[in-house]
């Protein structure tokens, strides 16, 4: 897995079946109402199937807080915004996204948001490059 990055941001590449990424003290916030997961991916038809994201919180990485499908994208560099369904977690957390498939590499992850139900995709954090 590598951090890559252009003009409009960074991402990480190269996501092989089993990687994860962790992301401490990310703060949810304590929105009323059901919050859902939503991830930027993508992901070329030609070398991948997709995969599979799954988000586990704090220490425990066994027990699942969220998981979804990322689809082929068409291209690499094709960004979609995927819903990963609801999500219970409020204030502080440390996260982590393991990743899951059957090709080489999996897809590209470029960044997560927790938005309210109906609410403009958002994203919170995405992979930070070191100077």
């Amino acid at each position: 897995m590598q951090i890559q990055g252009e003009q409009c941001g960074s991402w990480l590449a190269f996501i092989e079946d089993g990687a994860s990424a962790r992301y401490d003290d990310v703060d949810l916030g304590t929105r009323e109402g059901e919050m859902r997961l939503r991830v930027v991916v993508s992901a070329d038809d030609s070398k991948t199937p997709g995969g599979t994201l799954t988000l586990f919180a704090d220490a425990d990485t066994t027990t699942p807080v969220a998981s979804c499908a990322a689809p082929p994208t068409g291209g690499w560099f094709n960004w979609v915004v995927v819903d990963c369904g609801p999500l219970s977690l409020r204030g502080l957390h440390t996260l982590t996204f393991k990743f899951s498939g059957t090709a080489q590499y999996v897809f590209n992850f470029a960044a997560f948001g927790v938005v309210r139900s109906g609410a403009p995709d958002c994203t919170v954090a995405g992979p930070k490059l070191d100077d």
